[in-house]
């Protein structure tokens, strides 16, 4: 999968008020624990073929805290249906809402578990990251 267009980026705290430290949150100490993205992208599938596909995206995690075992992700990859674009669909599973599947998309991937390995870290923004107005999705 390989990301060419982000059209929404939310990051929030689950069980937490807003404005404040996440409970949840450590290492370092971030007022979000929760991340939800969402895009287009080209699928290339792994049985070898050069061919790539258009797709939207959605994935989301949430940072438990260390070591990060306790630490979920949530992925949706779907193809859009007859009549309908790659930006429609991402769109319409954009961050601002909870995830529903589209009527007549194709489900390219669903998945969502704990991880197995590794740690997702939500750390604060850059300084940098308030220097200008990001455009609206």
């Amino acid at each position: 999968l390989h990301a060419s267009i982000f059209n929404s980026l939310v990051c929030s705290c689950l069980g937490g008020s807003v404005g404040s430290l996440c409970p949840s949150a450590e290492h370092p100490r971030t007022p979000a624990d929760h991340i939800c993205v969402t895009g287009i992208a080209d699928l290339t599938p792994d049985n070898n073929s050069k061919k790539t596909t258009p797709v939207a995206f959605r994935f989301e995690a949430t940072d438990n805290g260390e070591p990060g075992t306790d630490d979920v992700y949530e992925i949706h990859i779907l193809a859009p249906a007859a009549g309908q674009t790659t930006s429609d669909l991402a769109k319409a599973i954009c961050c601002t809402r909870p995830f529903v599947q589209p009527a007549g998309t194709t489900v390219v991937a669903n998945d969502l578990g704990t991880l197995l390995r590794g740690n997702i870290q939500i750390h604060p923004a850059l300084a940098k990251s308030t220097d200008g107005v990001s455009p609206i999705p």
